[in-house]
């Protein structure tokens, strides 16, 4: 059974956010563009809640990247550079780190991919900025500063938005032989080689599937994820990739986060590490529709919501709390359970401490 439970506040939930894009104007209602004044607001919840919260990290959107030929292209304003954050956790300011990340979105280019773009450069660049992220996640936690995680989401390395290929046909038998597979497959396996070269250390990623939001996904189902994360472990001849389930993309492949839940721990695939949220269910089930051949823009998509978690239908959140008791029961020391939400203009601490309360409840029944 888990002797814990660790929240995560990501510093991306925290940032300016419009309520919603078509009804409420794109303008950003709530949040804060500097990512030190973030990590004050989520440390200063913790303490409120008597929680040591985790956050995390994308490179450049949040954490200024090491890499100066990149920093024009990717770094925001308000990123924290990484000496800065040191200092703030150490003086307690700041949280620990939960993960690092390198982003596939946010800033030019990425709608073409990143391991997928046509330019070879920005394919380096993509390799290059993961290697960054778990070497980043590495040294945070050898000095104890971090817990050593690091996502991937392919993001941009999905299917085209517009202008979808006529004969783009997919099922659970094409996705894995398509050309983009073996490309997303090859290109972590290269991440977690060189950082095995520089470092000497055999390191971990997590990659989060999700169905598609607005087209479908590279992964966009939990059997084709388990899928390939056993290729890229079986190619690395060591278990690098592991999953990192959003229990809004689960649902949104149209199952239940009960049988996600139970189906990674059975794979062998779960260290501890999951983004929990809620959202609306798909009414078609994925793995069942991609049995045979469909077109890719005749797969249903839903909207990623990332509502806070107790949020969404009753039948929802008594699915979630199943999910808990299985976490509970789960043989590992510590869950450590990221809060991705999107707070839609409101206060986005305070949808953070809707979700975390919920989750603190759920967890105490479950014991």
């Amino acid at each position: 059974m888990s002797k814990q439970i660790i929240h995560s506040v990501p510093s991306w939930v925290v940032n300016p956010r419009p309520a919603n894009f078509k009804f409420g104007g794109g303008d950003p209602k709530a949040g804060y563009v500097k990512v030190s004044d973030r990590l004050k607001e989520v440390k200063s919840l913790g303490e409120e809640l008597g929680l040591e919260l985790r956050s995390s990290f994308h490179i450049g959107l949040e954490i200024r990247t090491s890499q100066p030929q990149y920093s024009e292209l990717i770094d925001k304003p308000g990123a924290i550079g990484k000496d800065n954050l040191v200092k703030g956790i150490r003086s307690g300011r700041f949280p620990k780190v939960l993960a690092f990340t390198a982003p596939a979105f946010g800033y030019p280019g990425t709608e073409l991919g990143a391991f997928f773009h046509p330019d070879a450069n920005r394919r380096q660049m993509a390799e290059d900025l993961h290697v960054e992220a778990v070497s980043l996640a590495l040294e945070f936690e050898e000095k104890g500063l971090g817990e050593g995680k690091t996502i991937i989401w392919p993001a941009g390395d999905g299917n085209p938005i517009k202008n979808i290929p006529k004969d783009l046909m997919v099922s659970n038998e094409l996705i894995p032989k398509s050309k983009k597979w073996g490309q997303l497959r090859d290109g972590i396996v290269n991440v977690l080689r060189r950082v095995k070269t520089e470092t000497g250390h055999e390191r971990k990623m997590h990659i989060e599937f999700k169905p598609g939001d607005p087209v479908l996904d590279i992964i966009p189902t939990l059997a084709l994820a388990i899928k390939f994360c056993n290729e890229v472990n079986k190619e690395l001849g060591w278990k690098g990739l592991w999953l990192n389930n959003e229990w809004a993309h689960l649902l949104a492949s149209g199952i239940t986060v009960e049988d996600g839940t139970r189906r990674t721990n059975e794979a062998g695939l779960f260290d501890g590490f999951v983004h929990v949220n809620s959202g609306q269910m798909l009414p078609v089930n994925l793995e069942q529709l991609l049995g045979k051949e469909v077109h890719a823009a005749d797969v249903p998509v839903l909207m990623d919501w990332d509502l806070a978690v107790g949020d969404g239908s009753p039948t929802i959140t008594e699915d979630l709390a199943k999910a808990v008791k299985i976490l509970r029961q789960w043989d590992g020391e510590t869950v450590f359970a990221e809060h991705d939400l999107h707070h839609f203009g409101a206060d986005p601490i305070g949808y953070a401490r809707f979700s975390i309360t919920n989750i603190e409840a759920m967890w105490k029944v479950a014991a």
